[in-house]
């Protein structure tokens, strides 16, 4: 296990998988992670880790509860919580039933 050189966050509308799918299509294994933040609703399970792991060399997952980022992975978030990021650690807590963006931040 490596720490990434880089974690970049990508974020999409609903609407955006396409794109991802796209990016993902060419993108090397190359010491760097991703986290994908989609706008989905509390109430829609997203079936994007299936989709995407299609399109990656890299290893595609749902972010859970602590875990450590690790080089050439793809965190994805899941449908029904927020995400923060601290020390290189993921860490989620539940949406609220409101209709705001899911947002990631750093410390």
């Amino acid at each position: 296990m490596k720490d990434p050189e880089y974690i970049i966050a990508i974020g999409a509308s609903a609407g955006g998988l396409e794109e991802i799918n796209t990016f993902f299509d060419h993108t090397p294994l190359d010491g760097v992670s991703y986290i994908v933040v989609q706008h989905l609703s509390a109430d829609f399970k997203s079936r994007m880790a299936e989709v995407l792991a299609k399109h990656s060399k890299l290893c595609v997952q749902e972010a859970t509860e602590g875990v450590l980022v690790e080089t050439n992975r793809v965190y994805l978030i899941p449908h029904d919580k927020f995400m923060t990021i601290q020390k290189g650690h993921l860490y989620l807590r539940d949406k609220e039933k409101t209709k705001s963006p899911h947002l990631i931040r750093g410390h």
